[in-house]
């Protein structure tokens, strides 16, 4: 089913709740634009699988600061991967507690450059210093392959330039 703009204005939390990965699926980008917060709010965990990475990457900052803790422990890492950096910041700090580990593991460096110093005071407070841990470790880990690509790309421009 291909929906209308005025029809995706105006859907219910019923209808919301009730939309098959097909209907999710044919919202176009600039549809998901239109939808509000508060339609946000009533997707359902399971519906969170349907939703592509374009749709993801075209909510809007108040469409993310909507996203409830319950939706957010559901996204399934590699829709979390595919959230823009700046959209990581506009996660409401309370809210990342309820970040998985593996959705964790999904962020990549640019993503982790977004998370402010509040997500990172509440993701120790209330998952504790393991958590902190484990994204410091995640960090070193993205900078250390950071490094070997560059070291790469330098080795072969280096290897260009003695061949010019």
């Amino acid at each position: 089913m291909v929906f209308t703009d005025d029809q995706i204005k105006n859907l219910t939390p019923l209808q919301i709740k009730s939309l098959k990965k097909s209907e999710i699926e044919s919202i176009t980008i600039h549809q998901i634009t239109i939808i509000t917060p508060n339609q946000i709010k009533e997707l359902g965990i399971n519906q969170l699988d349907f939703i592509t990475d374009e749709q993801i990457q075209a909510l809007s900052k108040e469409q993310i600061e909507a996203i409830t803790p319950t939706q957010l422990s559901n996204i399934p890492p590699s829709k979390v991967r595919a959230l823009k950096p700046v959209q990581i910041l506009w996660l409401p700090a309370n809210n990342v507690q309820f970040l998985t580990k593996d959705q964790f593991l999904e962020l990549s460096i640019d993503q982790m450059a977004y998370i402010t110093d509040a997500q990172i005071d509440v993701a120790f407070w209330f998952i504790g210093p393991k958590a902190y841990s484990f994204m410091f470790r995640r960090m070193l880990t993205l900078q250390a392959s950071l490094s070997q690509n560059v070291l790469k790309l330098t080795e072969a421009v280096a290897k260009l330039s003695r061949r010019l």
